[in-house]
Order: structure tokens, then sequence, then C-alpha cells
């Protein structure tokens, strides 16, 4: 029997029809005219041409189950599932390509690749498909949203809100970043070497360094040069000595000299870097180009 299409809420938004993840996470989830199955833990998301929800993650006490979205016929204030629905356990490890919303997104720290900032998201949205799947659209940073989560939805409405799209954001999160690395990174391919370099400052100088690896040699070349030599200095030598030799090779002259020059001063030691330690205050020196 094929499934009818999911019946979901919208609000009267320039984003309609729109779902907010938090709406969905806690609704309980039961089977169709039958029994309660527990609550809405989290959805799970596939990173590909068009990233959407593949699976809802359901607990019931000190279990988690996996529910595919294919399984879901209406989400009102239950979340109901086809009759015949069999669930199964949640598996422990995730796919290369899948991220946890609730886990991996919600409350976490992203850099907003056009404005250049590092922010936390207040709320990750969705928006519905034709065949009734969601997909991932972007995420709220704004007040307003964590406000709606207080249970505060008049006064939300004062405060204007603050969206960023999801091909337009980098996650930072320890699992958002691999995922988007092993998705290739295609939220990169539009950005001008100003804007890499304005990400890079964001980022810790490991992840920073596998995004530049990720990244054509010629666009990451121009990304650490329009950087501050600091920063430079310090992606270099987190980077593996040949890499970092081919973006030397492949800088102007004169920013390679003086970057080379810095490296052979002062050794930088291999250990993670706080950001507030001249790392995230030393913005690149040429404006951005998007």
């Amino acid at each position: 029997m094929t499934p009818a299409r999911p019946h979901l809420p919208s609000d009267t938004d320039p984003f309609e029809p729109l779902v907010r993840l938090t709406d969905l996470l806690g609704r309980r989830a039961r089977v169709a005219e039958g029994d309660r199955l527990g609550t809405v833990a989290d959805l799970i998301a596939r990173l590909d041409a068009e990233p959407g929800v593949v699976e809802l993650v359901v607990r019931s006490g000190h279990d988690r189950a996996a529910v595919p979205w294919r399984d879901v016929v209406a989400a009102g204030d239950d979340i109901e599932l086809v009759a015949d629905h069999r669930g199964a356990p949640a598996p422990p490890g995730r796919k290369p390509d899948e991220l946890r919303l609730g886990t991996d997104v919600l409350d976490a720290q992203i850099v907003d690749l056009r404005g250049h900032r590092l922010v936390r998201v207040s709320e990750v949205l969705l928006t519905r498909r034709v065949d009734g799947s969601l997909a991932v659209v972007g995420v709220d940073i704004g007040f307003a949203a964590v406000v709606r989560r207080l249970g505060l939805r008049r006064i939300s409405e004062r405060f204007g809100r603050d969206v960023v799209a999801w091909s337009d954001l980098h996650l930072t999160s320890r699992r958002g970043h691999a995922v988007q690395l092993a998705c290739g990174l295609p939220h990169l391919r539009t950005l001008s070497a100003d804007d890499l370099a304005h990400l890079v400052t964001r980022l810790s100088a490991g992840h920073a360094a596998e995004v530049l690896r990720a990244t054509p040699v010629d666009q990451a070349a121009a990304a650490v040069a329009a950087t501050e030599d600091e920063v430079g200095r310090r992606l270099l030598t987190t980077m593996e000595p040949d890499d970092a030799r081919q973006l030397l090779d492949t800088m102007p002259p004169t920013t390679a000299h003086r970057l080379r020059h810095l490296l052979s001063r002062t050794p930088v030691p291999r250990r993670r870097y706080q950001r507030t330690r001249g790392w995230k205050r030393h913005a690149p020196t040429t404006p951005s180009a998007s």
C-alpha cells in the first residue's frame, strides 16, 4: 500500500510552506489508529544534491528506533505512521552523508559564508516537497527563534528573523564539518577566494586546513594569501608539508616569500589554537567579492 502524502503544519511566511525542526521534536509517534511508539527525538537528513529528511529517530525510554520518512502519513499533533509499520532499532553509526539535525545542527555554531559571521543556530528550517518529503532549506540564527522556542510565540513576533540558506553555511560541529567534507563541499564552489579566506579565518586551524585541502589549489592559495600573515602561517603549519609547499608555490612571489620567512623564523607548536588569541579577530586583508 502506498502511504498518503503527509500533512504538515505551515506558517504565513515568505518561505511558505515552512516547517520548523523544533515543532516536530518531542511529538508523539504512533501507528495510524494504533499504539504509541514513543516521541520524536531527532530527524536524519541526507546531504545529497537536494538535502532532505530520510528518517525519524523515535525514542521510547532508553530505546531508539529509526523510522523511514516514507512511513509517515500525517504530522499533526501526533506523527502517524502507516498501519503496517515495523520499527527497527536505530543503527549505531550513520552514513557518511547523513546528519542528525537536532544533534549536529540545532544550537551548533555555523559560519555564514555570505555574511562572514560565526553564529549559532536557533532553528532549522524545512519545507515540503511535492511528494510530501521534507527538504532542508536553511537555518534561523535570530533571537526571535530563541524566544519562540521558550514558548513565547506572540512576543517572538516583535523580533525580526535572520535566515541563512543551507547553501550559504558551513557547519563547525565535528560531525557536520565531516559530512560536508565527505559530500565534496559543494557549498564552496561559488565562493570567491576572499570569501573562502573569511571562512577559514573563522574555523579552527585543523578544520580550516581540511577545507583548504579539499579546495582547488589556485583558490586555496589565493585564500591563504588574502588572510593576515599570522593566520596564513598557522594554516600552513597545520597542513602537511607537501600541501603547504604547493600552496606557497602557487601564491604571488612577494606573499610566498613573506610567509616562508615567518615559517622559518618562528615554528608554531602543533596544538589546537584558541580563536581568541588573534585567530578569528584577524579578518582577511582584502574585501569580499560577494
